[in-house]
């Protein structure tokens, strides 16, 4: 999907969340759309409530929401881990773009909820898919009826998408969370709030389409 330097910067001022058409294959590092793409290195479906939940890699991202008031196994959120080097100060923009799946693996419109945690906690934000633990002692996840610990996480923004949408994602908050970066990791968490047993999942790494998140750069503006 190619974004225009100057017209990313202006749709930025002018809103937080945007649907924008498909966008095309991976791509990382510098590209001719003038913006830097930061592809996601590792990511997580965590299911919540029993005793029993920990990492999914189900062949997708899987942010599903049953019930608000009552855990529930079938409960899921995405955890989703970028490292560059260009994170810091003189990042001047961030878009988060993100993939729907078509058909039977995502149903209906569903508005998310993007957290951020907060910057240095090794036990979440710098997580490996291999050996993360939900369940360990200080993780963002709670296995009780809460989604968050509140104090480690902070608040974005939301997105509303549907099957086969790409979603971008602007938000002041993300764009300081990312210029405030001081050890080249943003690790996301997004949690549906659209309560319903309907599937919604998103390309995931290892798809044409993997989460990435586009940069503004003093060089891009050039």
């Amino acid at each position: 999907m190619k974004i225009p330097a100057t017209t990313f910067a202006m749709a930025f001022i002018a809103a937080s969340a945007f649907i924008l058409p498909a966008h095309s294959e991976q791509k990382t590092g510098e590209e001719d759309d003038g913006l830097t793409d930061v592809v996601v290195s590792q990511h997580l479906s965590v299911a919540r409530g029993t005793r029993e939940s920990g990492p999914k890699k189900q062949g997708g991202i899987h942010p599903k929401r049953v019930n608000e008031k009552e855990s529930s196994p079938l409960d899921r959120f995405a955890l989703l881990r970028f490292d560059s080097k260009d994170f810091g100060k003189d990042v001047r923009n961030v878009a988060l773009i993100m993939k729907a799946r078509d058909g039977n693996q995502f149903q209906g419109r569903h508005r998310f909820r993007v957290y951020a945690i907060r910057d240095g906690d090794k036990e979440d934000e710098q997580f490996k898919e291999k050996d993360y633990d939900p369940k360990a002692e200080g993780t963002v996840f709670k296995n009780t009826s809460r989604l968050l610990d509140s104090r480690q996480v902070i608040s974005l923004g939301t997105i509303t998408t549907e099957a086969g949408k790409d979603v971008q994602f602007l938000s002041r908050q993300l764009t300081a969370l990312v210029r405030a970066d001081t050890n080249g990791t943003v690790t996301l968490a997004i949690i549906r709030e659209t309560e319903s047993g309907k599937n919604s999942v998103f390309d995931d790494r290892r798809s044409k389409n993997p989460p990435t998140l586009k940069l503004l750069l003093p060089k891009d503006e050039e």
